[in-house]
């Protein structure tokens, strides 16, 4: 039978306790208000940048959403990785061992995991040059969406479907970014080959003038540019325009300008065309 001296486990446990049990707790609340707080100065820097628009996110306020992000997930890394050391050399783990093979690790990622090296110099790459922003809408690696996150390792994209799709920056070799300082609506409205061009060019004046006066749209347009005729189809003349907007803006006011030209172009009977054939049936009369 097992003989325990309970008085000498008691105080030892005690001893224990008071010394690296306290440092263990002081080790985790040290690293739970050191991650705290680097959030909350990425906080503070991020009201600094932000406008009094909180419907949309400005260029500064894109650029500051993705840097603390980067920041605050580095160092929740780093802190807890520090944390777990020396709660291991507290409990009595030789963490030499795990050390050493850190360097080794080290050397191994250098020379087997080149594309773990390489998914981490371009994350650093596109942080500083400021390729795109969470926010954005991008396309990269064959793949579109809303930047979700930046890591050094990884970008997410969240598609229009929901789809989230997880990319290694090493992958990233192009980026068509949609939303980057401005975007643009391009479309091409056809009108028939019976209908007055420059009947159509004056009401789609006054469609841009409507959609500036829109109360909810209006104050993202910049620019609205008819730029005259594009092509001459088979079956229309189109006629292109050109809406500059402010970033991830195009697509709602698009939709708004699409709507606007269908019901304007119909109270001026202006016909919209449409892809049609006309087929000559000839009866043979015998002789």
């Amino acid at each position: 039978m097992l003989n325990i001296d309970w008085n000498n486990f008691l105080t030892l446990s005690i001893d224990w306790l008071l010394t690296s049990g306290l440092r263990i707790i002081l080790y985790i609340i040290g690293g739970i208000l050191v991650t705290k707080t680097v959030k909350k100065i990425g906080k503070d820097i991020i009201k600094r940048f932000e406008d009094d628009d909180t419907t949309t996110r400005n260029d500064e306020e894109r650029r500051a959403d993705t840097l603390v992000s980067v920041v605050n997930v580095t160092t929740k890394v780093f802190i807890w990785v520090i944390v777990a050391f020396m709660i291991l050399r507290e409990v009595g783990a030789n963490i030499t061992p795990l050390l050493t093979g850190a360097g080794v690790a080290g050397i191994a990622i250098g020379f087997g995991a080149q594309n773990i090296v390489r998914d981490f110099f371009n994350g650093f790459l596109i942080l500083l040059e400021n390729q795109f922003r969470i926010g954005d809408v991008v396309t990269i690696a064959g793949r579109s969406g809303a930047v979700k996150e930046i890591n050094l390792r990884t970008t997410v994209l969240r598609d229009l479907q929901g789809v989230m799709h997880v990319i290694p920056n090493g992958e990233i070799k192009a980026v068509d970014n949609m939303t980057f300082t401005e975007s643009r609506a391009v479309v091409d409205v056809g009108i028939s080959y019976d209908s007055s061009i420059d009947g159509a060019i004056e009401v789609l004046g006054k469609i841009g003038d409507e959609l500036k006066a829109d109360g909810e749209l209006g104050r993202f347009i910049r620019v609205f540019d008819i730029l005259g005729v594009n092509n001459l189809g088979d079956s229309s003349v189109d006629i292109r325009v050109m809406i500059t907007t402010e970033p991830s803006q195009q697509w709602a006011i698009g939709r708004k300008f699409k709507y606007l030209v269908k019901t304007r172009f119909d109270e001026a009977g202006i016909e919209i065309p449409y892809p049609h054939q006309t087929i000559y049936i000839r009866k043979e009369t015998g002789e």
